[in-house]
């Protein structure tokens, strides 16, 4: 479980259409396998993911996921591997 709040705030890439939350928070595994720390841009960025996934938009979900394993890999290893 990592709770390091440091806040790297990665570019969002242009094609991102979803809410940009103005600050971090803890996101917990949705299977309950650990918690982590996400700066502003990695939990909107999460949240455009699973919302993709619910709706069943599955190139705008992998293409969240593959953005977001890039550039926040530790987040990526905890929430989404």
């Amino acid at each position: 479980m990592s709770m390091n709040k440091e806040d790297k705030n990665a570019p969002l890439p242009k094609w991102f259409d979803g809410r940009i939350y103005p600050e971090g928070e803890i996101i917990q595994n949705r299977m309950g396998y650990g918690e982590i720390y996400c700066d502003s841009h990695s939990a909107s960025m999460y949240d455009l993911i699973m919302g993709a996934e619910a709706m069943s938009m599955y190139p705008l979900m992998n293409k969240g996921i593959a953005w977001f394993r890039k550039n926040y890999p530790d987040e990526y290893m905890v929430l989404l591997d």
